[in-house]
Order: structure tokens, then sequence, then C-alpha cells
């Protein structure tokens, strides 16, 4: 009987820990109108007009950040190229790169590591707007960095 309680405590326990670290909550960054979702213990470092920076421990989130560009010489046409830029001046071996788009956002996103973790970066339009940005995401938990990016949208 000793050795059942024992085990119904331990899943409990791994059950708790699981929903606690794939807990997330809302944010809104005013500044710019964007809603996402981020870990529950998301800590914002960083939140004006310029950027919004943050991080997550129990959600291996190292470096969040969106930065709005107001560049009308960026286009879809030449989104590759400035991402491409982007993740060689930032010195990423990129992995992949490819054409995104969610929640009425069309972009161009690279994938790979800098100095050994995985990263993100991707320049994001707004085809119906003016809201472009990037985000740059330097992570250990690609299910976080996915569930993160794909949440965000316009309030």
């Amino acid at each position: 009987m000793k050795k059942v309680s024992v085990l119904v405590m331990a899943l409990f326990f791994t059950v708790l820990c699981n929903f606690s670290a794939s807990a997330q909550e809302e944010y809104t960054w005013d500044d710019y109108g964007l809603k996402f979702s981020v870990p529950s213990d998301f800590k914002e470092s960083t939140s004006d007009g310029e950027k919004f920076e943050g991080s997550s421990n129990r959600g291996k989130i190292y470096l969040f950040g969106l930065y709005p560009i107001k560049d009308e010489n960026i286009t879809n046409d030449n989104l590759a190229e400035a991402v491409n830029a982007m993740a060689k001046e930032s010195k990423m071996k990129v992995t992949d790169a490819h054409e995104i788009d969610f929640n009425g956002f069309e972009g161009y996103c690279a994938e790979g590591t800098i100095e050994g973790k995985p990263a993100f970066f991707a320049c994001m339009l707004d085809p119906n707007g003016d809201l472009n940005f990037i985000i740059t995401l330097l992570h250990d938990n690609a299910d976080a960095a996915i569930k993160l990016v794909k949440s965000i949208k316009k309030k």
C-alpha cells in the first residue's frame, strides 16, 4: 500500500511540474498593439517604443525580442536578404530559412544556432498596415519557442 501511495504522489508531482512549466499568460506590448502568450515565469526586461525583450527560465527562453521596423524599403521581395544579413551579423549558423505567415503577418525566418544555442530570427510584415517587426528568439525549448512565435497577433 505504501508503494502505491508513493507512486501516486510521484505521478501527481510530475503532472504538477509539467503543468506549471507549460502554463502561459497573455502579454500585450501596448506601444504597438501586439499580444502574445509567454511562459508564466516570463520576465520583461525592456518594453518601450523601440523594443520589447524578456526571458523565461522555466520555458528555457533566454531572449525573446520584438523590434519594430519602419523601413519602407523592406518588402516581401527583399525579406530573405534582410533576414540572412541579420543572421550573418549575429554570427548565426543557419540550418533552415523559409517564408512564414501567421495571424495576418507575412515574413521570412532563419533558424540555427548562436554560440551553440538554438536561435530564430524573423522579419514580419503586416500586409494590411504598417506594423512591421523583427523577432529574435534564443532558446533551449523548441516547443515553447514555436508556441510563443505563433501566438503573436494584433490586439
